[in-house]
């Protein structure tokens, strides 16, 4: 499956016949895949999976939770909603916001710094760069006071 843009301007078909202008809004957001054996939170970090046995299913096709660990996660943005995908199951959509206003996002307070950029920790939490020593893949600015990031869409997804 590609990477589909669900905000832009334009129109779109509504489902019942008709259409619907999109309104241009700093938000943006993207589905993609998240493949067998793999689930997300509302608020967690996501990344794109370039795990070795990813070109069997395209590279940039699929999402993984961000972690610390994983250097090559390339994270790109926050999942809207909880899904889990069993082992024997197909693969299922999920919801990522990637640019924007961010208060669902799960921040680390013991981590994160108000102003800082921001990335992942070990439990897909949003942190400021400065905790971590992994490159940093998520341009977020974190207010944690607020319980908000900043996504920047590093990718222009």
């Amino acid at each position: 499956m590609t990477v589909y843009k669900v905000d832009g301007i334009g129109t779109r078909k509504d489902g019942s016949g008709g259409e619907v202008v999109n309104k241009g809004s700093a938000e943006g957001f993207i589905r993609l895949m998240l493949k067998p054996g793999e689930s997300c939170a509302r608020g967690d970090v996501m990344a794109f999976d370039f795990a070795a046995t990813e070109p069997a299913l395209g590279y940039g096709n699929h999402c993984i939770k961000a972690t610390a660990t994983a250097l090559s996660d390339a994270c790109i943005g926050i999942a809207t909603e909880a899904v889990t995908v069993g082992a024997s199951e197909e693969d299922k959509p999920v919801l990522i916001q990637v640019a924007g206003l961010c208060d669902f996002a799960t921040i680390n307070t013991g981590s994160a710094t108000d102003g800082a950029f921001g990335i992942a920790d070990a439990n897909s939490d949003v942190v400021d760069v400065g905790a971590s020593t992994v490159t940093p893949y998520l341009c977020a600015i974190v207010k944690k006071a607020s319980g908000i990031v900043y996504l920047l869409n590093p990718y222009n997804l």
